[in-house]
């Protein structure tokens, strides 16, 4: 599987400093990565092609950041499939060198805690509304930074809630952007915080 290696990368000699690196990654979920982001993005711009254009006057329209978003993902995902199947006839067989390395050393990266920190994200994003911007954002930062294996109390409690409270006052007191209390929006009428 691992032949067209170079062999300096396989080398194990008592002499030998460099790095020894893993030959862990499968050229075939990296080209299916690749090739679902071009569909992604491909869809991406038919879904906008149906989006109404509207009244005002807008160079972009509605749908012009989808079709430079879309268009971005089409020629990279076109780019890095190409890449990968160009390694093929240089390295046969399914697994390649392992790009990047791990960001602490002892502390390998997890599919788990990235799993986590997405879901945490998507939360927020349905949760924003109905339970308000100043509640659920401490708790989707804080589950974030458990996920990514933090057990300090300051840093899963005071962090989040100072980071909450400081984007709050930015955003919503200083340049008035609209940010959903969900059940503390009484409380923030009555005290003159919101309208």
């Amino acid at each position: 599987m691992t032949e067209g290696i170079d062999a300096h990368l396989l080398a194990e000699t008592a002499g030998d400093t460099r790095p020894k690196l893993p030959i862990t990654m499968d050229k075939r979920v990296d080209l299916a990565l690749a090739l679902g982001t071009t569909l992604l993005g491909a869809s991406t711009i038919w879904l906008a092609t149906g989006f109404r254009i509207g009244n005002f006057p807008d160079p972009l329209t509605a749908r012009g950041l989808p079709y430079i978003l879309g268009g971005f993902m089409v020629v990279g995902g076109l780019v890095l499939a190409g890449r990968r199947f160009a390694d093929w006839t240089q390295l046969p067989g399914h697994l390649v060198v392992s790009e990047g390395a791990e960001d602490e050393l002892g502390h390998p990266a997890s599919a788990l805690c990235a799993g986590a920190v997405m879901a945490c994200s998507f939360l927020w994003a349905a949760l924003l509304h109905p339970i308000g911007y100043l509640l659920v954002t401490p708790l989707c930062i804080a589950g974030m930074l458990f996920a990514m294996k933090v057990r300090s109390t300051w840093q899963l409690i005071l962090f989040p809630a100072g980071f909450t409270l400081v984007t709050w006052i930015i955003f919503a007191q200083a340049l008035n952007v609209l940010l959903p209390l969900g059940p503390l929006a009484p409380l923030a009428r009555r005290l003159g915080l919101m309208y």
